[in-house]
């Protein structure tokens, strides 16, 4: 048991309760040779070329189960299939953020479409012109 003098502030008891504590261990080293970067969040992740603010958007929907698989069809254009958390209004600013860190890969004056999917159809898309859903939408192209 441990007596604390009553002049001591509670601030200087976390102190030095603090300065007790043991320390943290060290990480696990990595093997020579392998990546130290993490993996990717998702496995539809990995082979897009997204900037970090993209990824980050992905994953968060991923998460969210607003899309649950991600595919690039050609250059310039991405199928994402819609999971059963799939909300317009929350979505809309993530596939932004997706929209802008897949075209910053892509070549100048290419356009840029993400596909929406659901089920076995189209329901819209995200453009340059924003998150567009409806019939007149819907054709894949």
């Amino acid at each position: 048991m441990i007596a604390l003098r009553r002049d001591l502030s509670p601030l200087m008891v976390y102190g030095l309760l603090q300065a007790c504590a043991p320390a943290p261990s060290p990480p696990p080293a990595t093997p020579a040779g392998a990546s130290q970067r993490p993996a990717p969040a998702t496995q539809s992740q990995g082979a897009l070329q997204l900037d970090p603010d993209g990824r980050a958007a992905l994953a968060t929907l991923e998460r969210l189960n607003m899309v649950t698989a991600c595919e690039e069809v050609s250059p310039g254009l991405l199928r994402l299939r819609l999971g059963s958390g799939w909300d317009r209004a929350g979505a809309e600013y993530h596939l932004s953020h997706v929209y802008n860190g897949y075209a910053s890969h892509i070549e100048t004056g290419r356009p840029v479409a993400l596909e929406l999917w659901q089920g076995d159809g189209k329901i819209g898309e995200y453009t340059a012109d924003g998150l567009l859903i409806g019939p007149e939408f819907a054709t894949p192209r």
